[in-house]
């Protein structure tokens, strides 16, 4: 996981990272572990455009 925060659009966390053959996995749930705080998550892997991949919002 390269980066992690939380989105008030979608009302949950959402984190970007590498994920081998990503683009051929969408949909899938991976497991992320946080070995520091004992965590363990699962994750859905998307595009990382999911939110208006069209860019109509932007356009108007």
């Amino acid at each position: 996981m390269t980066s992690a925060c939380w989105s008030p659009t979608f009302d949950t966390a959402l984190a970007l990272g590498f994920l081998k053959a990503g683009r051929a996995r969408h949909g899938e749930l991976v497991a992320l572990v946080d070995a520091m705080r004992g965590v363990e998550t699962l994750c859905e892997v998307t595009d990382p455009v999911f939110l208006d991949p069209e860019g109509r919002r932007m356009r108007g």
